[in-house]
């Protein structure tokens, strides 16, 4: 593999002589019909494709290249159009060649080319003889029959032919009619009626018709255009683009156009002594109806804005209908039919069945390129992975270790955007496709056996370093070793110097296993956050356990552990410590002698953090927090502090609890008791011993709230004191 010119670099050097585009220039849709570099009548000369660029989001940069003199043509599928139109570039090399446009058949909708051709305006409708016949009323055509000389002249109409009568059906011996057979003389024929030159009027059924051949032009271009928009084939053929030059020399035409996406896949043969080879292989679609001859290709991942636009088909602007107001006959009133027919032809059915209004910019333009990923476990503490608890993470104050910067030190930062050249120019049929290896360079790929610390099965891997000069797309990856297939997985997208830990099987030679876990937290900071009122705890949390490796194979393994810890952390009984930068995860790695079982003493210590809302703090917690060791004398005595502060804070609390269930109770009672009251609608002495227990029980509830009130004000007094003396931690104490 070679990487070539930097990316935009070859382009860029001919845009500084790049001619003045002409206002409607084409983008070309690599598709021309014949491989000998002409048009299907052979006349005009195709520019040849020389190049080709794609991109991983379905769209292809396209060049042709070519002598501008004389006539030239370009292929352009009618689909391929609307993106020809707004992307087309024209490149000079030394400015010896002046293109001033290029012409090519206008492209109409559907509505408007049946409407132009005065075919039935539904769409889909079948183009009979009769439905062509129709067209040419009123028009000057030949008609040449079975029998005599060609007639010419005016077509009238075209209209069924009477049946003639049926004979009598023939009876049997019994006496009764036969079945009749259905003949091919009782379907109905078309009668074309023609006004001749010479006045008369004849009649000639299509039986005896061999063909209608109107004598104006113009139909014939009319006919032609609404062929190639309704008619599947004409939906295919190429539209021929005409190169207007005032002046010889060599030209380049580069466009976008609508291209497969180009996928890849990967082997990776393993060999001895950590050795390994890695290939990488392009599948390249050639979707177009011309042959490509040595053709310079360009891969890229680059993922340029692209979408559709309607901009082929010619466009009308609506305008107002105003009539006179005078609403006086454009015919004399005797005349059975007028102008006024005209008002069957609705202005909607024109704007919307007919198809000819404009339409709205499309999105899109080619989705994203295909890609195999395997997808990324978030950093542990950081909302994503193994979490602690709500409000929990990797603690910003303690120094424990970065075991993110194992891998960062031998990354090479690379672009975003990279492409491939291939070596070669690609010969292509037309409608094929081709496995082309866009890669292959040598790696330092280790064999291993993956586990991680949550108990998975024991599975067979490498550790690999991309090694290129290039980003590797993702991908499928299949794995040879021993001579033969090993496995297959898929790959992420790779940077120069990243590496990657890529499982493709189980292995049944490797066994590993826990026992004497044990784990503890020990705070060493207290921070609160009066900003958002919460009290931030942090603490290592540190898990130790005997891991028991056995590997019955005859080989010597690398025992990779993948260890879900927090990357402010460390790993300790491991014999080497790596990361995958992929899953976010540390890797503790083990080496093994063949046909051994040794046992491991392993240390995980990681930083985070815990956070409190206000709301949530008791006395119990906060004292017991002010007990722990590894705190400063300064952060324990304010704790000791607010747990005085708390136990206030849990009364007033209790106490409101109390006068809202009071106040609950006394509602529910005053409630019955009104209820009670309506039944005595009757009863109007004030003095009445159960309206003096209603009057009672409002007062009551009135006393209630207002305890109630008190209760609260007195709880959120009590908060104000505990959050004060809370702030002292605002800042962590100096030691």
């Amino acid at each position: 593999m070679h990487s070539g010119s930097p990316p935009g670099s070859r382009l860029a050097s001919r845009l500084a002589s790049a001619l003045a585009l002409a206002p409607l220039l084409a983008s070309l849709a690599a598709c021309a019909p014949t491989t000998d570099a002409r048009s299907p009548g052979g006349g005009v000369p195709i520019l040849p494709l020389k190049s080709l660029r794609l991109y991983e989001v379905g769209v292809g940069y396209f060049e042709r290249e070519g002598v501008a003199g004389g006539r030239t043509s370009l292929p352009v599928p009618p689909g391929h159009l609307d993106d020809a139109l707004k992307t087309l570039v024209v490149l000079s090399k030394g400015g010896k060649a002046e293109v001033t446009g290029l012409a090519f058949p206008s492209s109409v909708t559907p509505g408007m080319a049946r409407s132009l051709a005065g075919l039935p305006a539904a769409d889909g409708s079948p183009l009979t003889f009769r439905a062509l016949l129709g067209t040419m009323r009123g028009a000057h055509v030949v008609v040449t029959t079975r029998h005599g000389a060609p007639t010419s002249g005016r077509l009238v109409d075209v209209v069924d032919a009477p049946r003639a009568p049926r004979p009598p059906r023939e009876k049997d011996a019994a006496g009764k009619e036969k079945a009749e057979e259905t003949k091919a003389s009782d379907e109905p024929t078309l009668v074309a009626l023609v006004l001749t030159d010479d006045g008369e009027l004849q009649r000639f059924s299509d039986d005896v018709i061999v063909g209608v051949r109107p004598t104006d032009p113009a139909f014939f271009a009319r006919l032609g255009t609404a062929l190639d928009a309704v008619s599947t084939q004409g939906a295919r053929n190429p539209r021929l683009l005409e190169v207007l030059a005032s002046s010889d020399g060599p030209v380049t035409l580069g466009y976008l156009a609508e291209a497969p996406i180009w996928r890849t896949t990967y082997r990776l043969v393993l060999g001895a002594d950590n050795k390994a080879f890695l290939q990488g292989w392009a599948l390249i679609h050639n979707d177009t109806d011309e042959r490509w001859q040595g053709v310079h290709v360009e891969l890229v991942n680059g993922q340029p804005d692209s979408f559709l636009f309607p901009m082929a088909a010619p466009r009308y602007a609506r305008r107002e209908l105003r009539t006179p107001d005078n609403p006086a006959s454009t015919v004399p009133q005797l005349l059975d039919n007028s102008a006024d027919r005209m008002w069957g032809d609705h202005l909607e059915e024109s704007f919307g069945a007919s198809g000819l209004g404009l339409s709205g910019v499309g999105e899109g333009g080619g989705g994203r390129g295909e890609g195999v990923g395997l997808g990324s476990i978030g950093t542990v503490g950081h909302g994503s992975g193994t979490g602690y608890g709500s409000g929990s993470g990797a603690s910003s104050l303690l120094d424990v270790g970065n075991l993110a910067k194992t891998a960062q030190a031998d990354v090479i930062e690379g672009g975003a955007l990279f492409r491939y050249v291939l070596k070669q120019g690609l010969d292509l049929a037309a409608r094929s496709s081709a496995l082309v290896p866009f890669v292959g360079a040598p790696l330092d790929a280790v064999a291993i056996t993956y586990v991680d610390d949550r108990g998975t099965s024991p599975r067979a891997g490498v550790r690999f370093v991309n090694q290129t000069k290039q980003t590797l797309p993702p991908g499928v990856i299949a794995f040879f070793a021993d001579g033969g297939f090993a496995g297959e997985s898929a790959v992420g997208r790779l940077r120069p110097g990243e590496r990657r830990f890529i499982t493709f099987a189980d292995d049944l030679d490797v066994e590993v296993s826990r026992k004497n876990l044990k784990t503890t937290d020990a705070t060493q900071k207290v921070v609160f956050d009066a900003r958002t009122g919460r009290l931030e705890q942090h603490y290592l949390r540190t898990v130790r356990g005997d891991y028991v490796l056995k590997n019955d194979s005859g080989r010597p393994r690398q025992v990779a552990v993948g260890f879900h810890v927090a990357n402010n952390g460390r790993v300790e009984g491991a014999d080497r410590v790596d990361y995958d930068t992929e899953k976010n995860l540390p890797i503790g790695v083990f080496d093994l002698s063949p046909k051994k079982t040794v046992s491991r003493a392993v240390t995980t210590v990681e930083g985070l953090v815990s956070r409190t809302a206000l709301a949530n703090l008791n006395a119990t917690a906060l004292e017991d927090l002010s007990r722990q060791v590894g705190l400063s004398p300064f952060e324990r005595q304010v704790l000791t502090e607010a747990t005085a502060k708390a136990k206030p804070v849990e009364l007033a609390r209790v106490a409101k609890t109390k006068a809202r269930e009071d106040v609950n109770r006394a509602t529910a009672e005053l409630t019955r008791l009104r209820e009670d009251l309506k039944a005595l609608t009757a009863e109007k002495d004030k003095t009445h011993p159960f309206v003096v227990r209603v009057v009672a029980a409002e007062d009551r509830l009135t006393k209630l709230k207002a305890a109630e009130e008190s209760a609260t004000k007195d709880e959120a007094k009590r908060v104000e004191e505990l959050s004060a003396a809370l702030e002292k931690l605002s800042t962590p104490a100096k030691p």
